[in-house]
Formats: structure tokens, sequence, C-alpha cells
């Protein structure tokens, strides 16, 4: 799997090979005979007394909801969003108010508590100016914590938020790590990006080199958004490739 972080742009995407038993129940058959000994005879049968059989009320387990985990996710980037004095960042921690939420980058640290600035949410703090560099977003008490970049310009909208352990399994896969396929080391990586000025979503295009109808799924940390398959649009795209369009920013996972 591969994670992709996509700004306003047109994107292609290369991921290339580097070197019955059967049973068979007969129902047995059994029963009592009675007979009179000759026809003068009064056949004389027992009198059989019911065996009362409690009733029995089924019962029913509640199912477990699915265990949830804290995850942190970049919901909305926008670019150019300042001036160049410093990037915005605005972390919610959803349901959560007054929790201490911190960014470190190097010996820089900057604290403020969830719900301090209800202009953009019940749960979202605000931080500003942030200074170009990667920065380490956390709330200690979650243990929780994810990096966002700034570069001075761009602003941030951040969330953290509980969901189902089996969506959250994907924040936790390494990103560009080759995967065996049929004896086969394959990879992916991003073999070119164009800026489209002035178009407000992206495109991503993905090429399995050599291998059309080969599936391709696109998603979120929360959700599965598409899935499409190599070699629908030849003319337009090219061998073996298939289009992601109308994508906002953020980060994407490709499998």
């Amino acid at each position: 799997m591969n994670t992709i972080r996509l700004p306003k742009s047109v994107l292609l995407f290369l991921v290339s090979m580097a070197l019955p038993a059967a049973a068979m129940f007969l129902p047995g058959l059994s029963g009592n005979v009675a007979s009179a000994q000759s026809t003068g005879d009064t056949l004389h049968l027992p009198t059989r007394t019911a065996t009362p059989h409690p009733t029995l009320t089924p019962t029913f387990s509640p199912t477990p909801p699915p265990q949830a985990v804290w995850v942190g996710r970049v919901v909305n980037h926008v670019p150019q969003a300042t001036q160049g004095q410093g990037s915005i960042f605005r972390v919610s921690v959803i349901g959560l108010p007054d929790t201490p939420i911190e960014l470190r980058s190097g010996d820089a640290f900057i604290t403020a508590k969830s719900g301090s600035k209800p202009e953009y949410g019940p749960f979202a703090a605000e931080f500003a100016p942030v200074t170009e560099g990667t920065w380490t977003v956390s709330v200690p008490a979650l243990g929780v914590s994810l990096e966002v970049t700034a570069d001075n310009y761009n602003l941030a909208v951040i969330e953290f938020a509980q969901v189902p352990q089996s969506e959250a399994t994907q924040a936790a896969r390494p990103s560009a790590t080759p995967t065996p396929f049929a004896g086969e080391i394959w990879a992916g990586r991003v073999v070119s990006e164009d800026n489209a000025g002035g178009i407000p979503f992206s495109r991503l295009l993905v090429q399995v080199a050599g291998r059309d109808e080969q599936a391709v799924q696109l998603s979120t940390l929360s959700q599965i958004l598409s899935v499409g398959k190599t070699g629908q649009k030849p003319d337009e795209l090219g061998p073996n490739m298939v289009e992601f369009a109308g994508l906002t920013p953020g980060d994407y996972f490709i499998d």
C-alpha cells in the first residue's frame, strides 16, 4: 500500500515490477408392534402420558460494538492561505473539549486546548503562525499523533477522532513498501506531477506496468473511495492506466 498526499494537481503514479467429502445419512426405522393372539382377543394399547417439555425462551447475546481507536488525519489542506508570514494549523479533538494539544518541531513547542476556538468548531484549537518545517501534532492524553508539514503559506485542518480499529489499521502500515506478488516484487512511485492552476480538484493517474484489467483501490483513512481497473481508457490515458478524478487535497492510499 502506498500513501499519496494530493495538492491541487494532476499526479501520475506508477506501479512497476522490480525484480469434498460427502456423507450420506439414512434414517433408522424403529417401532413397537402389538398384536392379538387370535381374532377374538382384544388389543390393549398402553396409555401414554405426554412428557412435559419446558418452553425454551431464546436468548440473544448483544453484538459487541466494534472497538474504536483514536487516529489523527488532515481533513483539509489549503495552499497559499496566508501571505507567507506563517502557516495555520486548526486542530480538533472530536468529542473532547478542554484537552491539551501539542505541536513540536525540533526545539519549538506550542500548546493549546481543544475548544479554545469555538468559531471553528466546538472542539477546535488554532495554532498560528506555524513556521516552515515538519511538525508533530499530538494529543498526549490519547497517545496519538501525526506529522504535518508547514510551508509558511498553507492552512491545515487536522482532526483527531475515533474510528473502528479495522479502518485504523491502514494508518499503521508503512508506506512505499515493496509488495511480493506471484513471486515478483512490486513497488509504487510518483513519476510526475503537474500543477494545473485554477482547477479546484485533483486527478490521480495510476499505471500498473504491463497489466490491464488490474483492480486498483483508492481510499482514505476512514473509507474506500473507488476501485477501478487499468486499461479502460487506452486511447485517452495510455496503456495499463486507471484514472481517479475530482479529488480534494488530502492523503490517499493506493492498493
